[in-house]
């Protein structure tokens, strides 16, 4: 809990959506299929790091959102929904943005870095660096990298997502690809623990 806000402590592992209905696990990079890929192509990687998910996948075919909470349950399970973009700023904020992704990283996992102690998990969020599946199929950044989607889009082709980076201490959210594979982490619908 940060705030008036309730999030999950481990990235997403799901492999069917709340209904039942399978995610495929996707050996292609496809925008339009929804698929789900282990991270740094290791079935075994899944325990620890979750599944990447590319973002159709990650949002169940919902249409892109700003509000607030975003009201997607996506891959998330009952009474949580996929993360918006104001609930990433507004954890930034709440946790000095200069230094919110050294606040949020776990403690173990991350590669270190010699101009950086690089993370603190003062509040149990316990991001970890699961990397990403890009578009030339390539997975890249576990230990280094934690990218997570958010329910907002930028374009028709790319979406907004939280990134963490190994050396430094801010906590970004930028856009990428929609054929990307990410993390996911959800955020309680009533914001109580």
């Amino acid at each position: 809990r940060v705030g008036n806000q309730c999030w999950m402590k481990e990235n997403v592992r799901s492999e069917h959506y709340l209904d039942g209905t399978p995610i495929a696990k996707g050996t292609e990079m496809m925008e339009d299929t929804t698929y789900r890929y282990f991270p740094d192509n290791d079935s075994s990687k899944v325990a620890t790091f979750g599944y990447l998910y590319n973002w159709k996948a990650a949002m169940n075919g919902a249409k892109a959102t700003e509000a607030n909470p975003s009201g997607v349950q996506g891959v998330c399970p009952e009474g949580w929904h996929v993360s918006t973009y104001s609930e990433w700023k507004r954890l930034s904020d709440a946790l000095y943005s200069t230094t919110a992704g050294y606040n949020l990283k776990s403690e173990k996992l991350w590669e270190e870095h010699p101009h950086t102690d690089g993370k603190g998990n003062y509040y149990g969020f316990s991001a970890i660096p699961a990397g990403v599946r890009n578009a030339a199929r390539q997975s890249v950044g576990i230990g280094t990298d934690a990218y997570i989607w958010t329910s907002r889009e930028y374009d028709e082709e790319r979406a907004y997502h939280a990134y963490l980076y190994y050396a430094w201490a801010d906590l970004f959210i930028p856009e990428g690809p929609k054929n990307s594979a990410m993390s996911v982490r959800c955020v309680k619908n009533n914001g109580t623990s």
